[in-house]
């Protein structure tokens, strides 16, 4: 039975994007995979009334609309974050003001964290955590 003037062609594309892992499943081939249109037409479907469909497809536009929107804004504020890390990390390092290498400058060595009680020792008095040579004796 075709029912095409009580079809909206764009719910069947969403019926079939919410069907996709089984359909890559059934894919045939070695070389350039293709899909046995049995199994494309053996799809069992439930036809909601055309006003259903129109109201799910709007809904599922929507959210891809958001979710386009979203993967640019996270894509735009990733490059933000690169940008801002590097002109910041660079206008230290390229002035070395401060020579030395981590080991020198830390509690961590091999493997070894620091016990509570040395990191305590670590904070000064404005919450910030001091870099400390991990040779000192802190006890």
């Amino acid at each position: 039975m075709i029912i095409h003037n009580k079809l909206n062609y764009k719910f069947i594309y969403y019926f079939l994007k919410n069907k996709e892992k089984l359909l890559m499943k059934n894919q045939k081939g070695a070389g350039i995979p293709s899909l046995d249109t049995k199994t494309i037409y053996n799809l069992e479907i439930s036809i909601p009334p055309i006003e259903v469909q129109n109201k799910i497809v709007e809904i599922l536009d929507k959210f891809t609309n958001y979710k386009a929107q979203l993967t640019a804004e996270l894509t735009f504020r990733k490059e933000q974050y690169k940008y801002y890390r590097n002109i910041l990390m660079n206008k230290y390092i390229n002035k070395n003001l401060f020579a030395t290498t981590l080991s020198k400058v830390t509690l961590i060595n091999k493997f070894k964290q620091p016990q509570a009680n040395e990191l305590e020792k670590m904070i000064d008095i404005n919450g910030n955590i001091a870099l400390l040579p991990s040779s000192r004796n802190y006890n």
